[in-house]
């Protein structure tokens, strides 16, 4: 009888234990699954601020940059040895340019009208005013 009642708290002990996550390589196993985080994610938390921040500041200089840069100089008035044209349909800057010998080479001239004008790109539409510099 005492042989049946050890044998019954053994198997009541194993029973307790085996709920309890009991042993001391089931206890350090489940303390190593729960601390471990990948190093990636604690970093990726870490920085996506930084970077978030870092995108709104690029996005926030390029914005400003693209609308003070093209919008923010005055273009000065023809000088009394500068001529002006109105493009019409199927005007270009280098048919401009060469047309009215701006000059020798009809790259430099077409540089010229366009800085001379303040185009931020050689695209023109019919209506456009432009200003032809002086001959060298």
């Amino acid at each position: 009888m005492t042989s049946d009642m050890d044998r019954a708290a053994s198997q009541l002990r194993r029973a307790s234990s085996a709920r309890a996550g009991a042993g001391p390589r089931r206890a350090a196993a489940s303390r190593e699954r729960a601390s471990f985080r990948p190093a990636s994610s604690w970093t990726v938390r870490r920085l996506l601020p930084w970077t978030v921040s870092a995108l709104l500041l690029v996005l926030l200089l390029v914005s400003l940059w693209g609308v003070g840069g093209a919008e923010g100089a005055e273009i000065a008035p023809a000088g009394p040895d500068e001529g002006t044209v109105v493009v019409t349909a199927g005007d270009t800057l280098w048919s401009i340019a060469s047309a009215h010998a701006i000059a020798a080479d009809t790259r430099e001239g077409v540089y010229r009208l366009q800085k001379r004008n303040g185009l931020a790109s050689p695209s023109i539409e019919p209506g456009d005013t432009l200003i032809i510099p002086a001959t060298r």
